[in-house]
């Protein structure tokens, strides 16, 4: 930050806010434009020093290319940066909506256009405040122009004075001595170059731009969004007369009505021109799509900063699940044995493949993944019923119905690829990973036993075997540590550069059938599962959108999982709850781990009412024994509990709740569950999750 070293004081300090451009509100090089058509046609102005503040602006080279222009005009300049680190603590939020608005997407309720424009807005109140913090930046103005100058006006980047419109702001402010405010409306052209011909520039005026004298208190409140009457309850609280009284934020959120003591202590006149904005007539000249059209444009930045965040976080042969650094320090770990004990015997078994089962699809094809929802009974008479929570013999392990489908080859494919890919990197045996490409080969590859890359046929049901259906996304939540698998055999030099092209063709193909069927507003834990899959499968084939955009929404499942005090109500109205409500749990526990592998802080996250992973766990441990079938195998419910707990970092919102957990279970659990069916990766509690500070 530089300010005027001078110590006379000032007449006036002119401070312009320049932040990161909004399209579709503006124009993508709307700001430079307007920045440089500023500094070379603006005239200088009397009594005035001219200071720019660059508002966390994330793209380095704009900002850098915005300093310069300032510094060559000799204009004052405050730089308050973008830190990415810091815009990663902040995440999306839905959780507080009346019924009728979209708990995952606001862009399709069934609502009119303000509640779903205002939900758009929610959903991004937290990153808005960081990545815009537009009253923040304006407050820093003022603080600064209040120790150089008699008045301080910090305005909008896009502001442009004339001669002729300073003279009339230096009277307005020369004209009530009383005044601690000055009111300047603004003046919206359509043309920049009419501000620099001779003569009036006409058009309509609106909300104007505010001038604080050095002994006002005045100041912007900072809990106000971008677009969310972040200047007009200023206004308002000023008691300035105009159309802003009228204005509402939303009903669920809080309404400012503040009175200010320096109420009714303004003068009102001149005028500053809003230099024109490059966006299309259909928005510039309405109203109401000028407003939405910034919560339209806070939700497009924040989605390129996730994808960026995403990114950065993700360079080719990134591990997704496990850590290189306790892959690298686990010679002497006391579960490495069993995992080289695992990968041994793994050797001994045939290599899985699709063309294993005994039944086959409705298609025909063999290559065709096939499962059986595991709920679905049909008796003697051929009837189906719906049984929650027993499971039938086709999808029970190890029966001779489970041999007609692959759900069990699967699942063989994932704990044996990853135990050898872990074991031989950990062991430097090349046998063990040389293993893990095998089936590799096996499974995606090779034309004679590579399966088709779709979920056609995952859980299809007796009363329609022609289809299966979305909770077949379960059967794929293995791919997380799965994808591991890939890169450690890649880096051992073990797959060729045309099969890793084949494996991340498989899996862009795969990844496009799982999105086609909008398992996302799935009601219960299916959709958490398929935020899994869909997310890490994105980082694995470089659609760093794609992942970014599922793990930065992942915290609205708090909404939709969630109710107060993180209790699981779409689980608990099922016959197994507690095995359901950890199944839950272990999925937001996976995600976010995955996040927080590509950057974004997932356990940093809690919705309104105290709803966290932590806390969900926290519920589950005090009424387990309350839940119908935590009595059926009490100590295996304890160790899954236990399991999971495990794997909640220290530091995650809400960690401090699993000390109860703790003095409920006891020592004697055993935190080392590797049971894929509760969907924990093998030997990730070992190898994986690790402080938030070192992934």
């Amino acid at each position: 930050m530089t300010t005027p070293a001078s110590t006379t004081p000032l007449e006036f300090a002119l401070f312009r806010i320049l932040g990161n451009s909004l399209p579709p509100r503006h124009g993508a090089d709307e700001m430079l434009a307007h920045l440089r058509f500023t500094l070379e046609h603006e005239p200088e102005l009397p009594g005035c020093r001219k200071h720019w503040v660059l508002n966390r602006i994330a793209d380095a080279e704009v900002e850098a290319t915005c300093l310069d222009l300032i510094r060559r005009a000799g204009h004052e300049c405050i730089r308050l940066p973008f830190e990415m680190h810091r815009y990663a603590q902040h995440f999306n939020d839905l959780s507080d909506l009346p019924p009728g608005v979209e708990r995952i997407d606001p862009n399709h309720s069934d609502v009119a256009f303000d509640a779903s424009s205002f939900a758009i807005e929610w959903k991004y109140r937290r990153k808005n405040l960081y990545a815009i913090g537009l009253n923040e930046a304006r407050n820093i103005a003022l603080d600064t122009g209040r120790a150089i100058a008699r008045w301080t006006l910090p305005w909008d980047a896009a502001c442009f004075i004339t001669r002729d419109a300073w003279t009339q702001v230096r009277q307005l402010a020369a004209s009530d001595a009383n005044a601690l405010h000055l009111v300047v409306p603004l003046l919206r052209i359509r043309e920049n170059t009419a501000l620099l011909r001779a003569g009036s520039v006409s058009a309509s005026l609106t909300e104007p731009q505010l001038g604080f004298r050095d002994d006002s208190q005045a100041r912007f409140d900072e809990s106000l969004r971008y677009g969310n009457l972040n200047k007009a309850a200023l206004l308002k609280s000023l008691g300035v007369p105009g159309p802003w009284h009228a204005w509402r934020t939303a009903s669920w959120d809080v309404q400012p009505g503040a009175v200010s003591p320096e109420r009714n202590r303004f003068v009102q006149g001149a005028w500053v021109a809003r230099l024109a904005s490059t966006t299309e007539e259909r928005i510039e000249g309405n109203e109401r799509l000028r407003w939405r059209s910034r919560f339209e444009g806070v939700e497009r930045l924040c989605r390129q900063l996730d994808a960026r965040l995403v990114a950065a976080h993700n360079p080719p042969g990134r591990l997704l699940c496990y850590d290189d650094a306790m892959l690298a320090d686990a010679v002497g770990h006391p579960r490495t044995a069993s995992l080289i004990a695992q990968a041994r015997a793994a050797l001994q078994r045939p290599l899985p493949s699709v063309r294993d089962k005994t039944g086959c699809a409705a298609s025909g094809d063999p290559a065709d993944y096939l499962s059986i929802a595991p709920y679905f009974h049909v008796d003697a008479a051929g009837v189906v019923q719906h049984l929650d929570g027993e499971r039938n013999d086709a999808a029970t392990r190890d029966t001779v119905a489970s041999l007609a489908n692959d759900r069990a080859a699967l699942d063989r494919l994932v704990s044996d690829a990853c135990v050898t890919a872990l074991a031989g990197t950990i062991g430097n045996d090349r046998t063990l990973l040389e293993h893990a490409a095998r089936m590799l080969r096996t499974w995606f590859i090779a034309p004679d036993t590579r399966m088709n890359p779709h979920m056609r046929f995952a859980q299809v049901t007796p009363r329609n075997m022609q289809s299966g259906n979305v909770w077949g996304i379960v059967d794929f939540r293995g791919f997380w540590p799965l994808l591991d698998a890939i890169t450690l055999t890649t880096r051992a030099g073990l797959l060729s550069d045309a099969e890793q092209r084949a494996l991340k063709g498989w899996f862009e193909v795969f990844l496009d059938d799982v999105d086609a069927r909008n398992i996302g507003r799935e009601p219960n834990n299916i959709a958490v599962w398929n935020d899994l899959v869909v997310a890490a499968l994105a980082a694995f084939v470089g659609r760093h959108v794609r992942a970014a955009d599922v793990l930065s929404d992942l915290p609205l499942r708090f909404a939709t999982q969630l109710g107060a005090f993180a209790v699981p109500i779409h689980e608990l109205q099922r016959t197994r709850p507690l095995h359901y409500g950890l199944f839950l749990a272990q999925g937001l526990i996976n995600n976010a781990w995955l996040g927080c592998r590509l950057g974004i802080d997932l356990w940093a996250c809690t919705a309104s009412q105290h709803r966290s992973i932590a806390m969900l766990l926290r519920f589950l441990a005090l009424n387990r024994r309350m839940l119908a079938d935590h009595a059926d195998d009490a100590d295996g419910f304890d160790r899954r509990l236990a399991a999971a707990c495990a794997q909640v970092p220290a530091d995650a919102v809400h960690a401090e709740a699993l000390d109860e957990v703790h003095a409920l279970l006891g020592e004697s659990t055993d935190a080392g569950c590797d049971d894929m069916s509760d969907g924990m990766a093998p030997f990730f509690a070992a190898f994986g999750a690790v402080t938030r500070g070192k992934q």
